[in-house]
């Protein structure tokens, strides 16, 4: 395995055992490493890595040509996709990710809509699904991007939000907002 450190994120490649490249990536996400990409190849996640994932106190992000579509439950257990492919699904997968929560959470309910709506149509027999990874924009550009003039403080606060929206229910990510919006102000209102 081999971890670089970026701006604020890990980049993790040379992956032999999945579980434990996430868990090297928890101890430095006090590090101020607030993001985790990961190099996945074609073997499937276990259980194991998928629980580190979903418990991750960062973001996780997963770097991959491999779109296949019984990949799909696996890419769906990090928060990014990056890739230079765009998935084609059937319908039955389409069905299995318009009834998954995880889907719902992250790419809201219209697109859940959409796709209930071509599960049930005559047309094509895929469709592609664009807007399941960042596309035409390299890793650094995006986290450069995201982490542009924020304090290492202001970025933590962000990810806890996204964190508190992958592990329940949109409430939870709500109310992590409002509790560190405030943190924000207190911290902007010292300087």
């Amino acid at each position: 395995m081999n971890i670089t450190k970026k701006n604020n994120y890990l980049h993790v490649t040379d992956i032999e055992n999945f579980a434990e490249a996430v868990s090297e990536c928890y101890k430095e996400y006090e590090n101020g490493y607030f993001a985790a990409v990961f190099e996945k190849g074609s073997a499937a996640l276990d259980a194991d890595t998928k629980k580190a994932l979903a418990d991750a106190p960062f973001t996780t992000a997963v770097h991959t040509d491999d779109l296949s579509a019984s990949a799909v439950e696996d890419l769906l257990c990090f928060d990014l996709r990056f890739t230079s492919e765009i998935l084609k699904a059937d319908k039955e997968t389409v069905k299995k990710l318009s009834e998954n929560e995880n889907f719902r959470i992250l790419f809201s309910d219209k697109r859940v809509f959409e796709l209930k709506k071509y599960a049930i149509s005559d047309s094509s027999d895929e469709i592609e699904l664009g807007y399941f990874s960042v596309t035409e924009e390299s890793i650094d550009e995006y986290f450069e991007r995201i982490y542009k003039e924020k304090t290492p403080f202001q970025i933590k606060a962000l990810t806890e939000c996204l964190v508190a929206l992958r592990k329940g229910k949109p409430e939870l990510g709500f109310d992590k907002e409002s509790v560190n919006f405030y943190k924000l102000i207190k911290e902007t209102t010292k300087e």
